[in-house]
Order: structure tokens, then sequence, then C-alpha cells
């Protein structure tokens, strides 16, 4: 199974593009989001695609933190049958 990991924060601009191309191409019950956002706009459009099996997981951590735990996020979500790839917002 192949699951996509999106590390980001305030990407307003680019976010619901973003899930919608890689929902359209792996399902979005295979997108895992860390977002360190503090946006109400970038939660709303979170909002709108959890029902339908979008994964997002919130910090307020700085950059440093942030990178420690999306690899903590990929480590509980790899398995013997899993690909995992990691990508930009942009």
């Amino acid at each position: 199974m192949l699951k996509i990991f999106l590390l980001t924060r305030n990407d307003i601009r680019f976010i619901e593009d973003w899930i919608l191309y890689h929902g359209f191409l792996f399902g979005l019950e295979n997108l895992h989001i860390l977002d360190g956002s503090d946006n109400n706009e970038t939660l709303d459009i979170y909002a709108k695609f959890k029902p339908f099996g979008l994964h997002v997981h919130h910090s307020s951590s700085g950059l440093t933190e942030l990178a420690e735990e999306m690899t903590q996020l990929m480590h509980a979500e790899k398995g013997t049958n899993n690909f995992l790839i990691k990508l930009d917002t942009d």
C-alpha cells in the first residue's frame, strides 16, 4: 500500500489543490498531513476532507520538531506491505 505524507505550515494557497490532486491519484485515506498551521482557513479546508478519509495531524512545534514528528508519524505507519513517500506542498 502506498501512503503519502506532507509536512506543511500555513500553505493556504496550495493545500486544497494538493489534497484534491493527490487524493484523486492515491485516495484520501492514503494521505497523511502533518500541519503546523495557525491559520483557521487551512483548518477549514481540512474539515471538508476529513470525513472522506484524509488524515491530518496537528502540531504547534517549530520546524526542527516538526521534522522529528514527521519521522515518528512515518515510522508509526510503516508496515511490511507499505511504501511511504514524503512530498512537499508545491
